[in-house]
């Protein structure tokens, strides 16, 4: 993924936090460490797939006060890992389809399992606001009018400030010809067959909306 614009240098006062953290059954006194705010959030403000298949998607990331972040951890605490990923639903079909995919591990069900795109270029619009173009395009023959969904997800690393990491994902729905997208399937038995796997990796659980982009076509293996 590579960077096309670095944030303008920002004049951002940190904010006292509120809670008192506590690390390892142990409360957080380092002064440092109460200027960060924690956690993590995405919201997307538009997405778009353009007649050559280009796909990008526009965003903003904000800690748990709604103070706008910079992803590489310069300006404001925490360097942000984000990844992203693209897909569509065929009209009258119940599943995604992934516009990148990797094969399933040995042993699990038969399909295509989606991927996170890599390779793209992410430019920095204002502070906190991000426009993700993806290397992968939609193919030749992609269809408007079917529903396509953008996936936005991360891991904030506060660890410098004894505070750990936070993740957080969302997605966002539309038609890129205009109109309502139809809602898709979800499969509310995810857990049964990954259990604790489908938790991120500071032990927050991944959204269904997210693991079904990547779990296509088939329900879990029982």
């Amino acid at each position: 993924m590579q960077i096309a614009m670095r944030i303008p240098t920002l004049a951002i006062a940190a904010v006292p936090c509120a809670l008192g953290l506590l690390l390892g059954g142990q409360e957080q006194t380092s002064p440092e460490a109460r200027r960060v705010n924690p956690g993590l959030a995405f919201r997307v403000v538009s997405a778009d797939v353009a007649r050559d298949g280009a796909i990008s998607v526009r965003y903003k990331v904000t800690d748990s006060t709604g103070l706008l972040l910079d992803v590489m951890g310069k300006q404001t605490p925490g360097a942000i890992a984000v990844r992203h990923q693209a897909g569509y639903v065929l009209r009258g079909q119940t599943h995604f389809l992934s516009y990148t995919t990797r094969p399933p591990p040995i042993g699990r069900n038969p399909s295509t399992l989606g991927a996170e795109d890599s390779g793209g270029t992410l430019t920095a619009v204002s502070a906190g606001e991000y426009i993700y173009t993806f290397h992968t395009k939609a193919p030749p023959g992609w269809d408007p009018a079917a529903t396509h969904r953008i996936v936005v997800h991360g891991l904030r690393d506060l660890k410098p400030w004894g505070l750990g990491a936070k993740y957080a994902d969302t997605t966002f729905d539309f038609v890129p010809a205009g109109g309502t997208p139809q809602a898709p399937e979800v499969y509310r038995h995810c857990n049964s067959c990954h259990g604790a796997s489908q938790a991120a990796p500071d032990g927050s659980p991944r959204s269904e909306q997210l693991c079904i982009m990547c779990h296509t076509q088939l329900k879990c293996a029982s």
